[in-house]
């Protein structure tokens, strides 16, 4: 892994004791993570709010300017900024049920009302971001709405994540951490 780095200093990420965030504000969150070497970019709900967000790296004496409660954090995924962090978004149940199954342990993340729905690796180098979908006849035959037809959304490059201590913009359900290891 050598020269491949998410923070500009040169460390590597740290994701050891990621759950000690879910308590803790937004702006202490940020700082946090930016200690650890990740990426963040503010978000109203779940959109960012900066422009060209995917390439922007806040200084820690800037963060207390973007993040203040109330509003939500993203982790910057993929490219430069990231440099191979990827989220696999499971958007179906039965998808998290099979992920435990068939992906290696890694750090997971979601909301108290659907834990572990995002699975974080490190990729080198990063994949396309790309969603796989039900087909038609079996959306019918699941009697499901098309738009419950994403079954896995991989996130790399040109995307963000929100992640905990966020609250979901809709329900109010809260971001958490699940498991604080990854896997490359």
């Amino acid at each position: 892994m050598q020269g491949y780095n998410l923070h500009p200093d040169g460390t590597m990420p740290s994701f050891s004791n990621l759950d000690e965030i879910n308590t803790m504000s937004v702006p202490e969150a940020a700082i946090d993570y930016q200690g650890r070497g990740l990426t963040v970019t503010p978000l109203h709900g779940k959109r960012p709010v900066l422009r060209r967000w995917q390439e922007r790296y806040l200084s820690e004496s800037e963060l207390p300017d973007y993040f203040v409660d109330g509003r939500n954090l993203g982790i910057v995924l993929g490219g430069a900024a990231a440099a191979g962090l990827v989220d696999v978004d499971l958007d179906n149940p039965v998808a998290v049920d099979v992920a435990d199954l068939l992906l290696p342990d890694t750090v997971k993340s979601g909301r108290m009302k659907n834990p572990r729905s995002h699975h974080w690796f490190v990729c080198d180098p990063a994949p396309p971001s790309r969603r796989y979908f039900l087909t038609k006849p079996m959306v019918d035959r699941l009697m499901i709405e098309s738009g419950e037809a994403t079954l896995v959304e991989l996130r790399s490059t040109g995307h963000q994540t929100v992640v905990a201590p966020s609250i979901h913009p809709v329900d109010g359900d809260r971001y958490m951490w699940h498991q604080a290891r990854y896997a490359r």
